[in-house]
């Protein structure tokens, strides 16, 4: 079973109670109180918290928030796992940041899984950074992000380049199984209009039945049910590209809302 997270913005937090995990922001546990204080109740009350360190949603920085601000984050909500800091597209740039943050959760003494999140300007680089990674016992899991598999594979269609690019990492691993490469977790950073296909394609790979692709998280259901987009076909595929960075501040009327959680019921 793939595990789903539910991002909604600041307005509906309630919402993400659909999902079967939590993703939190360490920039909006950091700015703001209200969302704070959901996440550490969701924490207190059994909730597997996940806290990302805003790559996606800083990608014109290059690059999520520092070691020590994440930790502080995680401290706060008192979340389970903390992804490691990343510079987009940068193999070296993104190792390094990786252990530095491994230091600094070492330093402060907190029992936070950590995630690593690969990264490189071709597959060969992206490769690479994986295996420096997974070969860190420190590192739990690995994130795969949205952002690099259509890049690296040259096409837009998540539901293809991502489960593709999946692929290649349990093959190399497989190569390297005898080695120090071993095939950690996965986690999708990330959905997008192909959502509920790339997961049906995703379980059904090889990683996906050997039960290494672990969760998942989406603003999918939020964005697209609250512009009001139907599905296109059969795959359970959006009709209609991208529409924008989602709004994490947003409010979403009551037919709007509605739609989401018919998405999230898929």
């Amino acid at each position: 079973m793939i595990r789903l997270a539910f991002i909604f913005p600041t307005t509906h937090l309630e919402a993400t109670a659909a999902g079967d995990i939590e993703m939190a922001l360490s920039q909006l546990v950091l700015a703001r109180p209200d969302y704070q204080a959901h996440y550490r109740t969701a924490a207190a009350n059994g909730r597997w918290v996940l806290l990302d360190n805003g790559a996606f949603e800083l990608q014109e920085h290059g690059r999520g928030l520092d070691a020590d601000d994440v930790i502080h984050a995680g401290r706060m909500i008192g979340a389970a796992e903390l992804i490691c800091t990343d510079v987009l597209y940068d193999a070296r740039g993104t190792v390094e940041t990786t252990r530095d943050f491994i230091s600094h959760v070492q330093r402060e003494g907190v029992p936070f899984k950590l995630m690593g999140v690969p990264h490189g300007r071709d597959v060969d680089e992206y490769l690479w950074c994986y295996k420096q990674l997974a070969a860190d016992p420190n590192i739990h899991s690995i994130g795969v992000s949205k952002l690099e598999a259509p890049r690296l594979l040259d096409g837009a269609y998540m539901a293809e380049t991502r489960v593709a690019l999946v692929n290649m990492i349990w093959e190399y691993c497989q190569q390297h199984r005898f080695g120090d490469c071993p095939m950690k977790p996965i986690h999708l950073l990330g959905g997008d209009r192909s959502l509920p296909e790339e997961l049906l394609r995703q379980k059904g790979s090889a990683a996906g039945k050997a039960g290494f692709i672990r969760s998942e998280d989406s603003s999918f259901a939020y964005w697209y049910g609250k512009h009001n987009v139907p599905w296109q076909n059969e795959e359970m595929t959006i009709a209609v590209e991208e529409l924008g960075r989602p709004d994490l501040e947003g409010r979403v009327d009551r037919e709007g809302l509605a739609r989401s959680y018919a998405l999230m019921a898929w």
